[in-house]
């Protein structure tokens, strides 16, 4: 199988980025209540607003009825928009939506969860292509934890494997440019069905040239991490193009603050970046960016209030997934962002190091400091990046030494969220950091 995905690779090269994605979800402002205009709204605004943000997401239970609960599924078991929320797909799936927010110039994208549903399971649905029924293929013993009507799919009987190239197959009917798969990774892990969707969507991409991005998720772990996570991404990078590596990020500095480590420990092994689905790249994935105008944790309402991170908290955890290279994400409601959210978002000198940045990882960490750094040789001269970080509870100063970040003399130094210069700095600079707050730094130029 992987010899076919490394020749799939060669045939899809400059089909998708190389670089981390960007986008707008619906999660963190709308949980699983969002409705077909409120989507569209948000999709129309992010391309004029975050113009180099790409791919809009539909998150979680799109299929479920919000007036009864009930699931819909078609006459195979697969699931379809919910009419009291997406009324345009009726008897088209997404069809619809897929061509508004491509005529935005974006790419579309949805949730799905692990394998199969109880509402297929319960209607005994015949599995297309085969005579094999839901009965046949659904492990009922390996349902998600925190979603038992999702229900694994036993990839060992032809059936199974059937039941994902049909899924895949009107997917791209549908005109889906990127799957985020939850209930998959981490404590949640199931290999050999994130090997089975990669190679339907591989053959999919071989019989059609139609591209689907593929994305997993661990969704809720209540906070745990199985200790795994390096594991398990060595095992299949090749397989997906981006993969969060922890539970729900939601706007409390401890969610922030619990990233660190994680960022740290994945650039450590060199994950950052590796040759991944179709031609594309593999990113750890640090999960949505909860800034702005959101909902709440759990809850099942639209956007209701503002995040309670500060603009310093912002700020840092805007500069950990920058230059840690994670996929850019953003949750809040956009029809209500503000000047600094989109300023937050769309600086482009540090989204220049999301994009090219390498050599990325920590390269110190003492009492409340945390300090990143990257290089870029695609500038004129060679840029190196540094990004401090106090996560004390109060305001504190840090030196950097240039011999940390392996140079030597001087270098100019800018400071890319004030977006000015500072001088050149000889041997070291000094820097006074808010709490929870970050400061980060373009060095160029340097030598004797």
């Amino acid at each position: 199988w992987l010899v076919g995905l490394i020749t799939l690779a060669a045939l899809a090269a400059g089909a998708h980025s190389d670089t981390p994605p960007r986008g707008w979800n619906s999660y963190d402002s709308f949980t699983w209540v969002v409705s077909e205009t409120e989507f569209l709204d948000n999709c129309r605004l992010m391309a004029s607003t975050l113009p180099t943000y790409e791919y809009c997401v539909i998150d979680y239970l799109w299929f479920q009825n919000l007036s009864n609960g009930a699931i819909n599924i078609d006459a195979y078991g697969r699931p379809v928009p919910a009419l009291d929320r997406w009324p345009s797909t009726k008897d088209v799936g997404f069809r619809p939506i897929a061509d508004a927010v491509h005529a935005m110039g974006l790419k579309f994208g949805i949730h799905i969860m692990r394998g199969i549903t109880q509402a297929a399971l319960d209607a005994n649905s015949p599995i297309f292509g085969t005579n094999a029924t839901a009965r046949d293929i659904a492990v009922t013993t390996a349902r998600c934890p925190w979603d038992k009507n999702s229900i694994s799919v036993d990839v060992t009987n032809p059936a199974g494997r059937a039941f994902y190239d049909s899924l895949y197959s009107q997917y791209a009917a549908w005109g889906i440019d990127f799957i985020k798969n939850d209930c998959m990774f981490g404590v949640n892990y199931v290999p050999d069905e994130i090997r089975a969707q990669s190679e339907s969507i591989s053959t999919l991409y071989r019989t059609t040239g139609h591209l689907i991005v593929y994305s997993l998720s661990p969704g809720d772990t209540n906070g745990a991490l199985s200790g795994g996570e390096e594991d398990q991404a060595r095992q299949i990078f090749p397989l997906v193009n981006l993969y969060r590596v922890t539970d729900d990020d939601w706007d409390r500095w401890s969610d922030v603050a619990v990233h660190f480590d994680v960022a740290a420990n994945f650039a450590a092994a060199g994950l950052i970046g590796e040759p991944g689905l179709l031609g594309g790249s593999s990113w750890p994935d640090l999960d949505m960016l909860p800034f702005g105008w959101i909902s709440s944790p759990g809850g099942d309402k639209g956007p209701v209030r503002n995040t309670s991170l500060t603009p310093d908290e912002q700020r840092s955890q805007m500069t950990l997934w920058t230059i840690a290279r994670s996929p850019l994400i953003f949750g809040g409601d956009i029809r209500h962002i503000d000047a600094f959210t989109i300023s937050l978002l769309t600086n482009p000198e540090v989204l220049a190091i999301n994009d090219h940045s390498s050599g990325n990882h920590q390269v110190a960490s003492s009492g409340n400091w945390r300090v990143w750094s990257a290089f870029d040789v695609s500038t004129p001269t060679m840029t190196t990046y540094v990004a401090v970080f106090n996560t004390g509870p109060a305001a504190d100063t840090y030196t950097v030494t240039l011999g940390m970040l392996h140079l030597q003399g001087a270098c100019n130094v800018r400071n890319l969220w004030m977006r000015t210069d500072q001088g050149r700095a000889t041997g070291q600079f000094s820097v006074t950091v808010p709490s929870h707050g970050t400061a980060l730094f373009a060095l160029t130029a340097c030598g004797n």
